[in-house]
């Protein structure tokens, strides 16, 4: 079985996961996010009718992302131990990519995470999504985890991969939550101020829909704001 994202509901986390899930209805919501698609838990074999029903689907390039039950829920985010492969541009490297993301829940990192959260089983979903790629990416906290009383926001220049990883030091911008004014700054990049509150409003809004605090994935290309993943703040 496969999908667009935007037709996945909540109900089928079972069967999409919990990224799939949340971008699906952050597109409900008329909210920016690359287009795609997300093969269910159900698939667990490559056979060549489902190459070409996905083939049929998809425009290279793309960005393959995973999207297991547990993922982005409130209980889990399994934040950086499940494979993302971008900028995948033929067909020899996307079946690759599916088959690598399905079997990422057996990394030893995934087993012991599983086994901190006491999540009895992972069904893994892979989500195929047109590749963009931005001027600037960068991640939202829309409770900043130190004081609790600010929007925190990470920017680089680029894709986010790096900085997702922990690999390059971005700006951090921390904002007021009524006003969006701007209240300490790190590592000050010049990065374009004007789309700090549009970044944070978007940011909010997404805290609204979901009921709770978010940490969300973004990127920024031709001054449009795309969005990339969005969970509950977790351990």
């Amino acid at each position: 079985m496969i999908k667009n994202l935007s037709e996945i509901q909540k109900s089928e986390i079972a069967n999409f996961g919990g990224k799939a899930a949340n971008l699906a209805k952050l597109i409900q919501k008329n909210f920016l996010v690359p287009p795609g698609i997300c093969i269910s838990t159900k698939i667990k074999k490559l056979t060549p009718k489902l190459k070409t029903e996905i083939l049929q689907k998809i425009n290279f390039p793309v960005a393959a992302r995973s999207s297991a039950t547990a993922e982005d829920s409130k209980l889990a985010s399994f934040a950086g131990i499940f494979d993302t492969i971008l900028n995948i541009e033929n067909e020899k490297k996307l079946w690759r990519a599916i088959e690598k993301i399905w079997k990422s829940p057996n990394s030893a990192c995934a087993k012991i995470y599983q086994k901190e959260k006491k999540i009895a089983k992972i069904e893994m979903a892979v989500i195929l999504q047109k590749m963009i790629f931005p001027d600037f990416s960068g991640v939202i906290f829309t409770k900043n985890p130190v004081d609790q009383n600010s929007i925190l926001i990470e920017i680089s220049a680029g894709g986010g991969e790096k900085l997702v990883a922990g690999k390059i030091i971005p700006a951090t911008f921390f904002l007021e939550k009524n006003n969006f004014s701007i209240l300490k700054i790190f590592n000050d990049n010049n990065f374009p101020r004007k789309f700090l509150p549009k970044i944070a409003k978007i940011g909010q809004k997404i805290e609204q829909i979901f009921g709770n605090f978010q940490d969300i994935e973004f990127a920024i290309l031709n001054e449009k704001i795309f969005l990339l993943q969005s969970r509950p703040i977790t351990a």
